[in-house]
């Protein structure tokens, strides 16, 4: 409840940004729950009992109170060492990152759980870049980009720190993850601030470009053109490392999404992976955004792992968690919609016998001849995506927090994760779907509107 704010290097905390931060608290928490911004200007004199008296009587009322602890010595070190939370505000590109001395000893008695990491930009169409210079000496558990034009940024860092943040988790499923696309659509749609997004897989795909700034439209576009024009994942090579050869998927992948640090994107954003140098999962919170991507989509025996700079060899996130929502929750506080591919109550059964695997020379001769069994065995791409995803659908619900809602758009009947000329038809029909059916329930507007 009692934050201190200081300003990072030698930067200086912008003219009423105190004010605009208090106003964006008291827009969220309402006219019971006093905020209280304390200028030092109005009250450095305060010797540290008259300080720690009033500060006592504020928290009985259970206030916010956001402090600027800049100016003296005495008045810093007296705020940071009754604060509950620490919040560092910078100004990339015009100032020195190295941390000042105030800061360094605010950080010796708040820790990291409780940093935030405020990076100002004068206008929202400012490029975004080097966060990581002012992120590393400082450990922050959250950073946050604001654009001084915008205020709904000051609404998302007043989220954070009220604990309401709204995050978005995002299931595997190859091009089933169209309908993530559809789901942030219709929140877009209905005013429903995404703060946080992060995913597995193809969750990581569509998240990631959603984070980078992308509307659905500009996702859907970037998904056709890999997937359908490019022919992305389908390109056959000598099953050495895998069966796909990922030349272009990679080539699109960097063109696409970039080697801009995944710090750097203005929506908070996170991937998983499975780490099998390690044996757990690995979340993907720095490093080039299109690594991540890449990693977190690694279908075992589809396309080779990635091999991080570390050396881990990484492949796809739904092989341990492919619904994440315990890493966001680990994130953040607050509500979060969590979107799930396919009805998890649907059993997958086949008219197949075992008799029907077909040796390799029968095998080629169908190939070559383009011949089509009535029925046909389940595929590798088939086994493998349904032997990622049945951990986490079976678990999916114990999974979820108080706040938390879990949405499974529905999808195309037959739909498989590799049919991407269907994306764009799915996207709209989870549109509607979440438009329809999951906005106008009480469970949504409990814990996602105001």
């Amino acid at each position: 409840r009692v934050i201190a704010m200081l300003p990072a290097g030698n930067s200086k905390l912008p003219d009423g940004f105190l004010a605009r931060l208090a106003d964006a608290f008291e827009a969220l928490v309402g006219g019971d729950t006093p905020v209280v911004p304390l200028d030092r200007a109005t009250s450095e004199s305060a010797d540290a009992g008259q300080y720690q008296t009033w500060l006592a009587e504020q928290e009985a009322k259970g206030a916010y109170v956001l402090i600027d602890g800049s100016g003296s010595e005495d008045w810093g070190q007296m705020v940071c060492r009754n604060a509950d939370a620490l919040l560092m505000v910078a100004r990339p590109g015009q100032t020195d990152p190295e941390p000042n001395a105030m800061e360094m000893s605010a950080m010796r008695w708040i820790a990291e759980p409780q940093r935030t990491l405020l990076l100002l930009r004068t206008s929202a169409d400012k490029l975004i870049s080097k966060s990581s210079e002012w992120i590393d000496p400082r450990s922050p558990k959250l950073h946050h980009h604001v654009a001084l034009d915008n205020d709904a940024d000051f609404s998302k860092v007043a989220r954070f720190l009220t604990g309401r943040a709204v995050g978005v988790v995002l299931a595997g499923g190859g091009a089933l993850g169209c309908a993530h696309l559809g789901v942030i659509q219709a929140l877009r749609q209905a005013d429903v601030p995404i703060d946080f997004i992060g995913g597995a897989s193809a969750g990581a795909a569509m998240g990631g470009a959603i984070a980078r700034g992308m509307s659905v439209d500009e996702t859907l576009d970037q998904m056709e053109a890999m997937f359908i024009h490019a022919k992305a994942m389908k390109r056959l090579t000598l099953p050495i490392f895998s069966l796909l050869d990922p030349t272009v998927f990679d080539s699109e992948l960097r063109t696409r999404y970039g080697t801009k640090d995944i710090a750097d994107q203005p929506i908070n954003f996170f991937g998983v992976s499975t780490n099998l140098s390690t044996n757990g999962l690995h979340v993907h919170r720095r490093g080039p955004l299109w690594e991540c991507v890449r990693a977190s989509g690694s279908l075992p025996t589809i396309l080779p792992p990635f091999i991080d700079k570390e050396g881990n060899i990484l492949v796809d996130g739904g092989v341990l968690d492919n619904v994440p929502v315990k890493i966001m929750h680990g994130l953040k506080a607050g509500p979060n919609v969590v979107v799930s591919l396919g009805d998890p109550h649907e059993i997958w059964r086949t008219e197949a016998l075992y008799n029907d695997v077909r040796g390799r020379w029968s095998l080629l001769r169908d190939v070559i001849f383009r011949r089509k069994r009535k029925v046909e065995f389940p595929s590798i791409v088939e086994i493998m995506s349904r032997s990622m995803v049945v951990a986490s659908r079976m678990a999916s619900k114990e999974m979820l927090g108080e706040q938390d809602i879990l949405v499974n758009p529905p999808i195309i009947p037959n739909m498989q994760i590799l049919d991407w000329h269907h994306g764009r038809k799915l996207a709209e029909m989870a549109a509607e779907y979440i438009t329809e059916h999951v906005l106008p329930t009480s469970d949504f507007t409990d814990n996602f509107t105001k």
